[in-house]
């Protein structure tokens, strides 16, 4: 009778039970997997979305740096002298640069995207023949990401009301 109860560790209970238990122990890790996937791209959202409002705020509340930077000297673009009044002439000088050496200036990543642009209450704003369109739109986009300044656009001492409008995506 010893040797029966040996084998019946093996029944079909003990296969079943380890079958469930195994089952559990798969869909909780499917689960956590999930979760960490939803929490990460969250976590990305999020740090586009701060990067659009910091990429506004440093358009149209600073000079850059250098303070007169030119095309070729440029480090950190800047738009404005004073506070949220952006120059004319600056803008004509970010026509002449790359989307590349706008991202750069800007701080982005080469996997983030932009569109940055300035509008008033006719439409997009332009200076000799030269629309403040800076980017490329969105085609197929993961996570996107605006951001909007009130500003002042100062074309040669006539002061016009418009508004900064900065879209990342990725």
């Amino acid at each position: 009778m010893s040797s029966n109860r040996i084998g019946q560790i093996f029944t079909t209970d003990f296969v079943i039970s380890i079958f469930l238990f195994l089952v559990l122990v798969n869909a909780s890790y499917l689960l956590w997997i999930e979760a960490h996937n939803q929490q990460t791209g969250l976590s990305e959202e999020r740090l586009l979305q701060q990067q659009s409002h910091h990429s506004a705020s440093i358009l149209a509340r600073t000079p850059g740096y250098p303070a007169n930077w030119t095309v070729d000297d440029v480090k950190i673009i800047g738009l404005a002298e004073p506070d949220h009044v952006l120059q004319e002439q600056k803008m004509i000088q970010l026509n002449d640069m790359s989307t590349d050496e706008i991202r750069q200036g800007l701080g982005y990543s080469s996997e983030t995207n932009f569109v940055i642009n300035v509008t008033n209450e006719t439409g997009t704003m332009q200076a000799e023949g030269n629309e403040f369109v800076w980017g490329t739109p969105p085609t197929d986009a993961d996570d996107i990401a605006t951001a909007e300044r009130p500003v002042l656009v100062n074309a040669t001492n006539l002061y016009q009301r418009g508004t900064l409008h900065i879209l990342l995506w990725r």
